[in-house]
């Protein structure tokens, strides 16, 4: 029996896209790692100590799971608190779907860069989410990285995107990103989705997704969801619905419910998963195109790196 020590991306926080991305890559890790892996958890969003530190000595591996916790520097990095009594003691890290958390025009400042040097392995290769951070991890000396794609990803094969329906259902469920405002455009968005089906869901993600939606004073009905995972997934199990929205990894779930999806871009996130794997986003720069797609079949045709996926999960079989 192997103990696993898992940085979970999803305690101490109150976005359930979190929930999405841990609930995935524990799934295929155990699938991966099997009945041979005693699985610990620990936080990235609040401190930690002796504890941690104790169980990532003793750890066979030591995960951190996915989420955009990757940044030019962690002085500030809220989604991810090293101290430097962290940075003393954690060692041989391997990063699983990590991404980068946002464009910058900015290097990594020479203390981040000797940080991620220090605790993330050279033992294993790491598993990033997109190119793009494959590239900025490269870029500081930190070259055992494979882009896999975000492990949220990782069923969605070519057969399963077949079984997804190409054409669009009576009802859609959407998603608003509240630190992401457009008043304009997320309301237009809003608006195409009213003329465009029967009913209108939102399932809110974070909890300021309602009060922003408050703001915009819709002049139709919006049903809204319990903010919880488990609601979603029930709603998206008996429901004959499409997802049309903001939230990355709403829509991804949505996909892995063979939900017929179009994720609105509002970030890096989902621009540069879209241009590794074909992933359906539009950009919300072009929502006025959103009425023609929904109307269109809609081809959900995803590349997954599944020759990188396979060699970064054969180094721990």
């Amino acid at each position: 029996m192997k103990k696993i020590l898992l940085f979970d991306t999803s305690i101490g926080t109150d976005n359930i896209g979190d929930d999405i991305i841990v609930d995935y890559c524990y799934k295929q890790l155990l699938s991966t790692l099997g009945k041979s892996a005693f699985m610990c958890r620990t936080p990235t969003h609040l401190e930690i100590g002796k504890t941690t530190y104790q169980l990532n000595r003793e750890s066979e591996y030591s995960f951190v799971l996915g989420t955009n916790i990757l940044k030019s520097t962690i002085l500030w990095n809220k989604k991810w608190k090293l101290s430097c009594w962290d940075v003393a003691h954690l060692r041989n890290l391997c990063l699983m779907g990590a991404g980068w958390g946002s464009y910058t025009k900015y290097d990594v400042d020479p203390y981040t860069k000797w940080v991620y040097k220090k605790i993330l392995t050279k033992k294993v290769y790491h598993s990033v989410r997109d190119s793009y951070t494959e590239k900025r991890l490269k870029a500081i000396g930190v070259d055992h990285v494979v882009n896999t794609a975000c492990p949220t990803m990782w069923n969605l094969t070519p057969e399963y995107c077949s079984l997804i329906p190409k054409k669009k259902a009576k009802s859609v469920v959407t998603a608003l990103t509240f630190y992401r405002k457009d008043v304009e455009k997320d309301l237009q968005m809003l608006e195409i989705l009213y003329r465009n089906y029967e009913r209108i869901y939102l399932w809110p993600q974070q909890i300021e997704d309602l009060e922003y939606l408050a703001i915009l004073n819709l002049k139709f009905n919006v049903e809204i969801l319990h903010p919880s995972l488990s609601a979603y997934d029930y709603f998206l199990l008996n429901n004959d619905t499409d997802f049309i929205g903001s939230r990355l990894h709403g829509g991804i779930r949505a996909l892995n419910f063979k939900k017929r999806t179009l994720i609105v871009g509002v970030d890096n996130r989902a621009i540069e998963i879209s241009r590794d794997t074909n992933l359906p986003v539009i950009n919300r720069e072009d929502i006025v195109f959103l009425d023609e797609k929904i109307n269109k079949d809609l081809n959900i045709d995803i590349y997954l790196p599944l020759e990188n996926i396979r060699f970064w999960k054969s180094q721990f079989i």
